[in-house]
């Protein structure tokens, strides 16, 4: 079982949860792939794809089978038992992922080619995260500055917000909702170029 959202964004995919419903969609060109928690069955224009075991929900992450990477995604999943990881590949153009990587001469290909895609767009030292408990209600902020052109998204339980940008680079998000999240993801993006910054909540607790 694998955490869905972080692999497939990171291969290019749109990922969206609806609470309402548990349903994941994940959208990439025309390819629209939909499963809804507890099922063992997802949907890839409109086909059946069965799953070996049911998408689950794993410390607020939804997960699933890694041979759905493979059957909905249609990328090349393959075990390696040796340093136990899984490797996912694009069979036009492979470029592994995974937590460990081999020392072999294939994947500096891959390594070389993320390289220009990697800039730092968000000023990490700035970034702040604060939230003030009031019984069961959380008022999360979160300030610092990014580069003044890159768009800015903050993801918060699965949820993404667009964040307003100033003119000279600095932003101040604000959010009211359940208590309880602990962190948060901040997504910047310009001319093709990500950064991504992992952030957690500084609490003040103001109720019982």
């Amino acid at each position: 079982m694998v955490p869905i959202r972080p692999i497939a964004e990171s291969l290019g995919f749109e990922v969206k949860w609806n609470e309402q419903t548990r349903t994941v969609t994940i959208n990439k060109g025309k390819d629209t792939i939909r499963l809804v928690v507890t099922q063992k069955i997802a949907n890839k224009n409109g086909q059946t794809i069965n799953l070996d075991v049911p998408a689950q929900i794993v410390n607020k992450r939804t997960v699933v089978p890694v041979r759905f990477i493979a059957e909905a995604l249609s990328y090349k999943v393959e075990w390696d038992p040796k340093t136990q990881t899984v490797l996912i590949a694009d069979n036009v153009n492979p470029n592994q992922v995974g937590q460990q990587e081999k020392p072999k001469d294939t994947t500096k290909p891959a390594t070389d080619e993320k390289k220009p895609e990697q800039v730092a767009l968000i000023d990490k030292e700035s970034i702040e995260g604060k939230t003030v408990n009031v019984l069961t209600i959380g008022l999360y902020g979160v300030t610092g500055k990014v580069d003044p052109q890159a768009s800015l998204v903050i993801v918060m339980e699965d949820q993404t917000y667009e964040v307003d940008v100033n003119s000279d680079g600095t932003f101040n998000f604000e959010m009211h909702t359940n208590d309880g999240i602990r962190t948060f993801t901040l997504k910047a993006e310009k001319a093709g170029k990500k950064d991504v910054y992992e952030g957690e909540f500084i609490s003040n607790n103001l109720g019982a």
